[in-house]
């Protein structure tokens, strides 16, 4: 797959199949998306692109980025997602204010026509783009003849008569229904992060633990709680347990962190890139009277873990 940053890193390419979206989280409804693309493509002898963006276009409406965490992948793991759907080309577009503020039939005109000359186009049963959402399945159909292109919609995807969508992804992760939120995106959850020093209280208790910092400022983050995890640290995988909280125990923090304990692991790795798969959440956080309450409760966590 050949990865574009910018329009003008593009040679026009004459012939396309090509869907666009934000598709975070690219569940099983984008898949499905992807999938016709490429069939598309191998019909039409044509290639296939998928036009994104750098961030989700929320950013640009929402006055509390930074507060709000709201991202299910974060751009390297979209594109990795993406790679892995036998896509020709993916064009990442910074979504920025002249983007934003550009309408409907100027995308189609600058962007999709002018670089990608498309035979089709492909877009969920959700999807809007331009200025105020004016660019729907009709408007591509409007324009169709005029541009000689084909226009195809996916329908909604159902997982137990739910339409799957990124905000259904999203409430799920957020309340920590791990489970239901993996069958929706046929994979594990997960977030990528850097392990950064936190108050060492873990090392002196005895239960040494990396803290994540989510390389993704919007990331967002499973409801509190204690959850088995497993942990890619240099293409290799561990279990560990991870816990998502303010430390109720000890001095509460204001803002949830997240820490890992990795089993049968205990070489120096700060600084170092880890993603963390969520398996399942074992319970909700709670206070303890003291430490022993504490470590008594986390070693039962571990065997259930184990």
């Amino acid at each position: 797959m050949v990865i574009f940053n910018s329009i003008e890193d593009i040679q026009n390419i004459p012939k396309t199949v090509l869907t666009m979206g934000t598709f975070d989280g690219v569940h099983r409804g984008h898949k499905k998306i992807f999938e016709m693309v490429v069939d598309l493509a191998k019909k039409e002898k044509a290639k296939s692109l998928v036009i994104t963006f750098d961030t989700n276009p929320y950013n640009q409406f929402n006055r509390n980025i930074g507060k709000e965490k709201f991202c299910i992948s974060d751009l390297k793991t979209k594109i990795n997602l993406i790679s892995k759907c036998k896509i020709d080309y993916i064009l990442v577009l910074p979504f920025n204010k002249s983007i934003a503020e550009l309408s409907a039939i100027s995308f189609l005109k600058k962007y999709i026509i002018k670089y990608f000359h498309p035979k089709s186009i492909v877009i969920g049963y959700d999807h809007h783009f331009g200025k105020d959402k004016a660019g729907d399945i009709e408007f591509l159909r409007k324009y169709s003849n005029q541009f000689n292109y084909s226009v195809y919609q996916v329908p909604v995807l159902e997982n137990n008569e739910l339409p799957i969508s990124s905000s259904l992804i999203r409430s799920f992760i957020s309340d920590g229904h791990i489970e239901r939120a993996k069958d929706i995106l046929g994979r594990k959850f997960n977030i990528n992060g850097l392990i950064v020093h936190g108050s060492g209280r873990g090392k002196l208790i005895g239960l040494p633990t990396a803290n994540i910092e989510p390389q993704n400022n919007s990331q967002l983050i499973p409801a509190n709680g204690v959850y088995c995890v497993s942990v890619l640290i240099d293409n290799i995988s561990y279990s560990g347990i991870c816990n998502i909280g303010t430390r109720p125990t000890f001095d509460k923090e204001l803002d949830s962190i997240i820490e890992v304990n990795i089993f049968k692991f205990n070489s120096n790795i700060y600084g170092k890139e880890v993603i963390i798969f969520f398996n399942k959440r074992i319970r909700t956080e709670k206070k303890f009277s003291n430490k022993e309450e504490l470590l008594l409760q986390i070693e039962q966590d571990k065997k259930k873990c184990k």
